[in-house]
This record gives C-alpha cells, structure tokens and sequence, in this order.
C-alpha cells in the first residue's frame, strides 16, 4: 500500500468482498504499507480506504495465483470556499472640523483628508511630521532635526475620542 509519492502507506482499510456475496473481510495496512487478509479460494473485490486519499477499487483472485500489483492511492481532491469581505478600513462617515458641527463627509465642500489611528499605525506614523508629509496641501518644513512646523490652508487636530 503506497501514496502517490510511492511511500508507504499506513492504516489503510482494505476491505475484501467476495464476488457475488455481502459478506466480506477486513484489514489494516501496517507501518510498512503491508497487509495480510485470510480469505477462501475465489474472486473478490478489494477496496481500499485511507483518510486524505480517494478510494480504491479492484477485482482480485488470489486463488489464480496471481501476482497483485502495488496499490497505489490518490491524494483525493480538496476544495475549500474563501470568503472576503471588506472592513471599513480607513473610511469615516462624519467630521467636525471643517464646519464645527459633526457633518457628514460628502457634505463638505472642501478637501478634507483624515488620518485615522488606525492609518497611522498602519503606516507607522511615528511624528506629527509624519503625519503632515501623508497629507496633500500642508508642507512639512524641517527646520530642526527634532522639530517640524508645517504650512498649510487648512487645520491639523488631533482625532476625537470616540
């Protein structure tokens, strides 16, 4: 008993069935992909199951003295459903900046972009100078090695607790 990889296949179910009867004889395969199955003169038909592996079936004799070939089983097919919605993400429904009273986004008549936390987590924002370079409009001026003002027309704030 091998996979497809001709290795050894272990704990296989092979099962004999006697040609033309219900009755039918069964057996696992051993470390070494062996397996031995006491069975009466006549035809039969093996089966041979194995977790991960599709089923195989063949018609044996073992009283024609035949030699039985290999069996080889099949790495069975598997299929798994993936579904992916999509997270608000960095989307925000209102703002109260722009016009001092919470306004729905698409109500205001003017470029507004927002840094969520999350953006600036995601994008490792680790200074206020980071966070002007990202928005379009406002020019980071460094004039220190620690220090940033920025220019701009519009007004940076910190984000509301929520």
């Amino acid at each position: 008993m091998l996979d497809s990889a001709r290795a050894p296949l272990r704990g296989a179910r092979i099962t004999a069935t006697p040609e033309g009867q219900a009755a039918a004889s069964s057996t696992v395969s051993g470390q070494d992909g062996e397996f031995t199955l006491a069975v009466e003169p006549g035809a039969y038909t093996l089966r041979i199951r194995a977790e991960g592996f599709q089923e195989l079936s063949q018609r044996a004799d073992p009283s024609s003295n035949q030699h039985f070939p290999e069996f080889i089983l099949q790495v069975a097919p598997h299929h798994d459903t993936v579904t992916v919605t999509e997270s608000p993400g960095y989307q925000v429904a209102a703002i109260d900046s722009g016009t001092k009273t919470l306004t729905p986004l698409r109500d205001v008549p003017q470029s507004i972009t927002v840094v969520t936390r999350e953006l600036i987590q995601d994008q490792m924002m680790m200074s206020i100078g980071d966070v002007v370079r990202y928005v379009p409009g406002i020019t980071a001026i460094q004039e220190r090695t620690t220090a940033t003002r920025s220019s701009s027309e519009g007004t940076v704030r910190p984000p509301t607790s929520s």
